[in-house]
């Protein structure tokens, strides 16, 4: 699949914001942006490979070629069903897989500090009390988010 997307033109760069992360402060990152429809083939072995169907993918490349010279380049090989039949749609697919970082994020709050696995939300009071906590959770992530923009 690398190889086939590799052979795609080059359709545009996009410039996105890496966030920081510890120690590594937030940075831009500009991105060369390849795309193509593929065809993925069922397993070979797989049992009932002769009932399954061949998968029809957008398939999207977004490569850093000049990255910070401690940083290891960005190379994301993404796959979708939506349609990417243009530089604009593939850019969005992009964006969107760049938010993992604040949905990530999001997760981690709810696990760690929420301890949303430990609540026992049998009854409408327990529920309603875990709603209030998860909207004050959601505000802190978007000022967090928010400020770190700035």
């Amino acid at each position: 699949m690398h190889a086939s997307i590799e052979q795609a033109p080059v359709a545009g760069s996009v410039t996105i914001t890496v966030p920081r992360n510890g120690q590594r402060p937030q940075r831009p990152a500009t991105l060369t942006v390849r795309f193509a429809t593929l065809e993925v083939q069922p397993p070979r072995h797989h049992l009932q490979r002769a009932k399954l169907s061949p998968v029809t993918l957008q398939v999207v490349l977004a490569t850093e070629s000049n990255p910070p010279h401690d940083t290891t380049p960005i190379c994301w090989l993404l796959l979708t069903t939506l349609p990417v039949n243009s530089f604009d749609e593939a850019v969005q697919c992009i964006r969107w897989y760049s938010f993992r970082w604040l949905i990530e994020r999001y997760h981690y709050v709810l696990k760690s500090g929420c301890h949303l696995e430990q609540l026992q939300l049998e009854t409408r009071e327990r529920i309603e009390c875990a709603l209030f906590d998860l909207f004050h959770c959601c505000l802190a992530l978007i000022v967090a988010h928010l400020s770190s923009s700035l």
